[in-house]
């Protein structure tokens, strides 16, 4: 019985939509869908937060977990990890994931082949490669 009622109801539905649109009411209506939780302006000024950098005294580059604070802290939205990576990667950031150094590294003899070869050694940094971190991608 209730499965009458709930054909019937559905058929009153569709015979409205043909009434008020025409025969274009056979083509469904695009959805809303879920709202975002953060408006399209915050999704802007996240955007010029991150590429301005994390504030001075912090790591000089953004975690996942430094972002998730920032938001909640600034726009009072919480985001669970995997979430927040997904946004970031929509904002046009990728994940830089930092190279191991080998166990048989020789550091020494490393520093002396910077010293020796010349210009293209003065652009390695010294850069602390313990975190994953957020950087702009190359295309977004």
């Amino acid at each position: 019985m209730a499965l009458l009622i709930a054909k019937s109801m559905n058929i009153v539905k569709h015979a409205k939509k043909l009434k008020s649109r025409g025969i274009q009411a056979k083509d469904d209506e695009k959805g809303r869908g879920r709202r975002k939780e953060l408006t399209e302006p915050q999704l802007k000024n996240l955007r010029k937060q991150l590429v301005k950098g994390p504030r001075k005294g912090q790591n000089p580059l953004w975690t996942t977990k430094m972002v998730m604070d920032y938001v909640e802290k600034e726009y009072g939205k919480k985001y669970t990890v995997r979430h927040m990576r997904r946004l970031l990667h929509q904002l046009g950031f990728s994940v830089q994931k930092p190279r191991p150094r080998h166990y048989k590294t020789d550091v020494a003899q490393q520093e002396r082949f910077k010293k020796t070869s010349g210009r293209a050694s003065e652009s390695t940094g010294k850069e602390d490669s313990r975190f994953f971190v957020w950087a702009r991608a190359s295309s977004p």
